[in-house]
């Protein structure tokens, strides 16, 4: 087996799990601020009294 293979493989797989970890993260902290909340969705369709 080729070193620099496997050590390119390694790199790799961290990398794979920092992105995740940090995609998780930012989901975790969007979640905990209010940006997924259901009436977002509808503010769309309410009418703006100006």
């Amino acid at each position: 087996m080729d070193a620099g293979m496997t050590t390119t493989a390694w790199v790799l797989l961290g990398v794979m799990v920092c992105f995740t970890a940090s995609a998780l993260l930012l989901a975790y902290w969007a979640k905990q601020h209010g940006h997924f909340d259901e009436d977002v969705k509808y503010r769309v369709l309410e009418d703006d009294e100006r």
